[in-house]
């Protein structure tokens, strides 16, 4: 058991389920929550335990899923979020979202995760891993702003339709004062739609700048993250606070548009499989930083990368999603200097991202 008072203090003041357990599966430590509430058992009887010591009575097909989530980030590092079941004291399974995190040793390896849990069926709506993010709520004011006005519009439009119909039984012209307001109705559907599209073309227009890797990732965690728990998936990503200290040269908007096409294109390639993950990582090289995108799917075969890099080919037409075309990713890493590479016959799917010029430390 951690002993230390102030680990200790913290566990019992956060008011919801805790949990450490180490690299071997075994509890190192809980909060009387978890104890009570979760496994029903007293923490004497929970901490040295593994997952698979019959600590309480969860069906041991979750206990596998657990473990197996535990050995994905163990093998990444960094943290992971999930939504799962989970069998309570009182025999009821919950659904459960899960936030677990690595820590480390002195020498940096990983001695175990620290997890906790919100019980989802108890909670708001509006309570998912994103939404209390303050440029998210600013975003989703202007998008609803613009669905306003779009919406406004278009009634504006049906109603002018409905007079010039009208106007038509008794062959007559409509009035030039109903042509003005159908024609502003389109001009002004016209500007949204051209104001949303410029988001992709107008970023090959932004200057390079010296940005933290910490605030790319973070970015991409807080707009795309509910995303993948609304459908089920598991989301690795790197551990943000490690990523505070490495500097890069390049166009933000850009590299964040890249993951977010990748993101989105593994979504849709592994929302009907029985075991969805999606994992986010970084590393350096001298010459570049790279980004990797690595889902549950099948890794692709030689022939299909060819076509999907030469031909601009859809990973949907091998993998029966509907994820978005290449196209923009590989324009915005030649912008950089960089290029995508697609490892052949791996196990699982893997999009890695090369961008130069070099990492600023």
């Amino acid at each position: 058991m951690l002993t230390n008072s102030i680990t200790q203090t913290i566990l019992e003041t956060v008011p919801l389920p805790c949990f450490f357990r180490g690299v071997d599966s075994r509890y190192l430590d809980c909060n009387e929550l978890y104890a009570s509430e979760v496994l029903n058992l007293p923490k004497e009887q929970i901490i040295g335990r593994s997952l698979f010591d019959d600590v309480g009575n969860t069906p041991n097909n979750l206990l596998k899923k657990y473990y197996f989530q535990d050995q994905r980030l163990f093998e990444s590092g960094g943290k992971q979020v999930y939504d799962t079941d989970v069998y309570c004291f009182d025999g009821v399974i919950r659904k459960f979202r899960v936030f677990k995190n690595c820590f480390y040793n002195e020498q940096g390896e990983i001695l175990g995760l620290f997890g906790t849990m919100v019980d989802l069926e108890n909670s708001l709506p509006c309570s998912r891993l994103m939404t209390i993010n303050t440029g998210l709520q600013a975003l989703g004011r202007k998008s609803s702003i613009l669905v306003h006005e779009i919406n406004s519009a278009l009634s504006n439009l049906k109603i002018l339709t409905n007079q010039v119909a009208d106007a038509s039984l008794v062959n007559q012209s409509p009035s030039e004062d109903v042509l003005i307001k159908m024609q502003t109705s389109l001009e002004l559907i016209d500007n949204i739609s051209k104001w949303a599209l410029s988001y992709g073309h107008k970023s090959f227009d932004t200057p390079f700048e010296e940005v933290e890797v910490s605030r790319i990732v973070e970015t991409v965690v807080q707009t795309f993250g509910d995303v993948l728990l609304s459908k089920g998936i598991e989301f690795n990503f790197p551990d943000i606070g490690q990523l505070e200290s490495i500097r890069v040269h390049c166009q933000v908007v850009q590299v964040i548009q890249v993951l977010h096409n990748l993101l989105g294109n593994a979504t849709k390639a592994i929302e009907n499989l029985d075991h969805k993950w999606i994992k986010l990582s970084f590393e350096q090289t001298e010459s570049h930083f790279v980004f990797t995108v690595q889902d549950s799917g099948r890794g692709l075969r030689e022939e299909e990368i060819e076509k999907i890099l030469q031909r601009r080919v859809e990973k949907k037409d091998f993998l029966s999603g509907s994820g978005l075309g290449l196209d923009l990713v590989q324009q915005i890493l030649q912008n950089h200097q960089g290029h995508l590479s697609i490892p052949q016959n791996q196990n699982n799917t893997i999009f890695k991202c090369y961008f130069s010029p070099h990492v600023l430390n």
